[in-house]
Formats: C-alpha cells, structure tokens, sequence
C-alpha cells in the first residue's frame, strides 16, 4: 500500500504500490463498514480496512528487525514460514474459530503500526506484529487477518464464517436488497 495513503512518505521500503487499486480497496472497505456487509480481511485487506478507518502500517517489516518473510509474488504453492499467534480473549470471533492459538503462515512485509480506533486487536505474533482484528463495536462481522488462509491447510473455520456471516446478513436484509436489484 501507497503510504501517502495514510499520510505518510514512501522511505523506498513500500514496493509494488498502486495509489489506484488503494483507492478503490480503500472505497471498498469504506463501503462494506458503513453497510455492516460481513468482512473477511486477508492480509492487504487487513491492512486496507485499518487504514480506511484511520489507522497507518509499518512500511516493510524486515526494517524494523521483525522476522517475517517477503514472499515471491510469483511463487506457487504453500509458503515455507510458519508461525504462532496468540489469540487470548475468548470471547472473540478468532478465538471461537481456532481457540486461544495458532500456527499461521508469514509472507508479508507491511503490517498494521497504529491500529483504527474502530478495530480491536484479538490476535498478536510473539514478535509483536498485529495478527488479527474485529471491529470493536460489534455491528459490523470483520474479522482481519495477516496470514493466508487460502494458503493453509486450516483456513476453513475463516471462510466457513464468512459464509454463514453473509448468509445470514442475506436472510436479514433480503427485502432490501430485492428493493436494490435492477
């Protein structure tokens, strides 16, 4: 993500930005928190609601010393570094799908530093690097992720809620949304 984004300058450490595609994630993630549309945020998505509610993101995590690995956006395939996060508040989202920890894959390099006030922290690296969030009011179902689920063999608690998560937002808001069709 394009630092001027969050209102900071590039150091030369944020690559492959695309100030357009920021925008537009940025509407989006805009969009889905004033409709409370059921949000799964992977990764730059986590990192893109953060910002879009006023957080800013470490530009590149290797800078600051942490270890966590820049992957190949090219490669294929399940990334090689693995590692645990603490999910401590039971009563969480996260936690309800994958208890008090886990074992998730690192291939990042940017991250969360000041996190929105609409956000709560619910799952942390050892290392300190925010691993997950929840929207802290409760109106509107996010959960924000670091790893890749898509990219583990456990992802499917994360996208098993998403899609209980839309359905049931379906079934609530059906007369509004048959009203919107064209």
């Amino acid at each position: 993500m394009d630092p001027a984004a969050y209102g900071e300058r590039n150091e030369g450490l944020s690559r492959r930005t695309d100030p357009e595609a920021d925008a537009f994630e940025l509407a989006l993630a805009t969009a889905a928190r004033s409709l409370e549309i059921p949000t799964l945020a992977i990764c730059r998505g986590m990192q893109i609601v953060n910002v879009a509610l006023g957080g800013t993101l470490r530009q590149d995590i290797p800078a600051t010393g942490v270890a966590h690995q820049d992957a190949d956006p090219g490669a294929a395939g399940l990334p090689v570094t693995y590692h645990r996060v603490s999910i401590p508040d039971p009563s969480c989202l996260l936690s309800g799908l994958y208890g008090p920890e886990a074992t998730v894959n690192s291939i990042h390099h940017q991250s969360l530093a000041r996190v929105a006030e609409e956000l709560t922290v619910v799952a942390m690296a050892e290392d300190g690097v925010v691993e997950g969030v929840e929207s802290s009011g409760g109106e509107w179902p996010l959960i924000g992720v670091q790893w890749h689920p898509e990219k583990a063999t456990d992802g499917a608690p994360l996208f098993r809620w998403l899609v209980d998560s839309a359905t049931l937002f379906r079934k609530q808001n059906a007369a509004l949304l048959e009203s919107s069709a064209p």
